[in-house]
């Protein structure tokens, strides 16, 4: 569709037409919508936090015998890992909380 195209039908519309929302079924629809999202950021967050706490296990099992620098600093950084994510999650909760 080329420029007078779009400008021929865009001029041929109702400038009177009104569009009419049903606003129940609108704000239902939106909550439904945020209440998805916020399980897909928690299901994801708990994945995440899971998958650390495999890791941090699995490598401290594997490097028990003779840690290594680079079995250490890992088991580190996950230990660390795993709760600073759901610290940060539960402070997002509660901050969304009070502002709904």
């Amino acid at each position: 569709m080329n420029f007078e195209e779009l400008q021929k039908a865009w001029q041929s519309q109702n400038p009177g037409a009104t569009v009419t929302i049903n606003t129940d079924l609108l704000l239902k629809e939106v909550r439904c919508n945020q209440h998805h999202f916020w399980m897909t950021i928690f299901w994801r967050d708990a994945r995440e936090v899971g998958v650390a706490a495999f890791l941090t296990w699995l490598f401290f099992a594997l490097g028990h015998p003779r840690p290594g620098m680079v079995v250490v600093s890992t088991v580190l950084l996950l230990l660390w890992r795993g709760p600073f994510h759901a610290g940060g999650s539960l402070a997002q909760r509660r901050k969304r909380a009070r502002h709904e």
